[in-house]
């Protein structure tokens, strides 16, 4: 693969049920979407090994540049503050074998909780005690995002 692209725009920091939640009006897309959006990426794309470039703009629009270890890079515009509806989630890969693209987000969120906890019960019943999306994964994504904070 060559590169990648995200993007979510969603206005739902504008409605009210998020008008009490201080840490997302002061940290915005970033720590709220941001992780799941960069785990994404790295996840197709291979390890970020570096963020190029990060900015952040009125309506809490950032753009993310991401260099990965494998050779691509990929780009990230995240929003919760622009007034769209419905919400755009899209994902997109390319390369030498042509375009992929992942629109929207169809699975309603209790069914992916559900599922998540069946994974759950699956692990401590078989004596699981490693997955591929653990703390390692966390503190990476964590550390990411530390490398885009200290970008601006």
């Amino acid at each position: 693969l060559a590169g990648g692209n995200a993007q979510w725009l969603s206005g739902a920091l504008l409605s009210p049920d998020y008008a009490d939640s201080a840490w997302r009006h002061e940290h915005g897309a970033l720590l709220d979407i941001g992780p799941h959006v960069i785990d994404l990426m790295d996840a197709a794309l291979g390890p970020i090994a570096e963020v190029v470039g990060a900015t952040r703009g009125s309506h809490d629009l950032w753009h993310l540049l991401l260099a990965h270890e494998t050779g691509p890079t990929s780009t990230i515009t995240i929003s919760l503050k622009l007034p769209m509806r419905p919400t755009v989630v899209e994902f997109s890969v390319y390369g030498d074998h042509g375009y992929r693209s992942l629109p929207g987000r169809d699975t309603p969120a209790d069914q992916c909780y559900t599922a998540l906890l069946d994974d759950f019960v699956a692990m401590v019943q078989s004596g699981t005690t490693s997955h591929p999306v653990d703390a390692q994964r966390g503190l990476h994504l964590q550390r990411v995002i530390d490398a885009v904070l200290k970008k601006l």
